[in-house]
């Protein structure tokens, strides 16, 4: 019986050694992960805010030129509109042209595209 008592106790013994093992190994891949879910959390974030600041940058540049072209669509009496040529037409094209341009060129210049 001794000897019996004695294999069982070495038995239960690997096996707490070997819990204690898997406990370490498991400790360690558990911080592991939860460092790699803030890295791809970190990531999504940093996508998400290049995402945002692109269409801040669409919408920046097209709300003021949709209100120039909703103020010249109304049916009120528009400077310039009595002229029969078309230079009018050009003349706010080419300002909303710079517009759009001067403000890429500004949000390039602070690094911000």
């Amino acid at each position: 019986v001794v000897q019996y008592l004695a294999d069982v106790h070495e038995h239960v013994a690997a096996a707490t050694a070997a819990c204690a093992r898997a406990e370490a190994v498991l400790a360690r891949s558990h911080s592991n992960y939860l460092a790699r879910i803030s890295l791809e959390l970190s990531r999504a974030s940093l996508d998400t805010n290049s995402t945002t600041e692109r269409w801040t940058l669409l919408g920046a540049i097209v709300v003021p030129i949709n209100v120039v072209t909703s103020f010249l669509g109304v049916n009120l009496k528009v400077p310039g509109q009595d002229r029969d040529d078309t230079l009018n037409f050009f003349l706010v094209l080419a300002c909303m042209a710079i517009y759009a341009g001067v403000t890429l060129a500004f949000w390039r210049r602070r690094r911000l595209v």
